[in-house]
């Protein structure tokens, strides 16, 4: 029996590690979780959870960029190209997308918006954000009526990435208080984003 390609070896030892990881986060509190209680949880030995992973943060890191990852196709998945939305309308479509997806996937909202009664908000890695902030803003630059809105204020660059730490903020705190995303929640969220592009707007074209 031919021996499986290294390559594919080793990807399957960083999705056991990942896989690993998110149970773990979902099980025990993040500053419990250590790289050696990972590795024995994926199977694999200390060298090679080190190789991949120096770090529970590069670890938490590579997690991160995976959700954000998954966050960017349901949004595109959201999108419907055959309509121009306005963009109230479109941002409380993110909102949705954002509680869907957490609700749905403990682990993430754990790492990213952490747990009820913890002081820990938000595990960041920021050039992930911004690239999810990035395909944000071209979806609604294709999507909604944003577009004639950014060609008269053209927002600066890290517009949409401040705009989603409001949001994610808002449903840190509501997890952290009530351990979930009320409806209320995403209401608060979707009513702050909206009320801060409308003062940036009113603002730069005053």
């Amino acid at each position: 029996m031919r021996n499986e390609p290294s390559q594919k070896r080793s990807s399957n030892k960083v999705d056991e590690i990942l896989k690993a990881a998110e149970e773990l986060l979902v099980e025990l509190p993040i500053e419990e979780i250590t790289t050696t209680i990972i590795a024995e949880r994926a199977g694999v030995t200390r060298t090679s959870m080190y190789h991949f992973f120096p770090s529970k943060l590069d670890v938490f890191d590579a997690l991160t960029e995976k959700y954000h990852a998954t966050l960017r196709q349901k949004l595109l998945n959201f999108f419907d190209p055959r309509t121009n939305e306005e963009y109230h309308q479109a941002w409380a479509g993110v909102a949705g997308v954002y509680k869907d997806f957490f609700e749905k996937t403990p682990s993430a909202a754990i790492l990213l918006l952490g747990r009820k009664g913890a002081k820990q908000a938000i595990f960041g890695n920021d050039e992930s954000e911004e690239r999810l902030a990035e395909d944000i803003s071209n979806l609604m630059a294709r999507h909604t009526n944003f577009t004639e809105i950014a060609k008269r204020n053209p927002p600066e660059p890290d517009f949409f990435q401040f705009v989603l730490r409001i949001m994610t903020s808002l449903f840190s705190a509501g997890v952290r208080k009530d351990g979930r995303i009320s409806e209320r929640t995403e209401e608060e969220a979707r009513r702050a984003t909206i009320a801060y592009i409308d003062a940036r707007v009113n603002s730069d074209s005053s």
